[in-house]
């Protein structure tokens, strides 16, 4: 994956409510939970894959603590 995929992906993610932030090509947080994902080494819909089984996880954590 290039940085200008992971930039568009970081757009479309918006819509969902989700924010991700990267260092050039390196994810360091999702959704302000601490992250680290190095993207180039995803094809794009195994990005997309990854950050929802993160948010996934995320959900279901948050859902334990309430």
């Amino acid at each position: 994956m290039t940085e200008t995929q992971l930039i568009k992906m970081v757009d479309e993610f918006k819509k969902y409510n989700i924010t991700i932030r990267h260092n050039g090509l390196s994810i360091v947080s999702i959704n302000d939970h601490p992250a680290t994902l190095n993207a180039a080494k995803y094809m794009p819909d195994q990005m997309v894959r990854v950050i929802c089984q993160f948010m996934q996880t995320q959900i279901i954590a948050e859902m334990w603590r309430a």
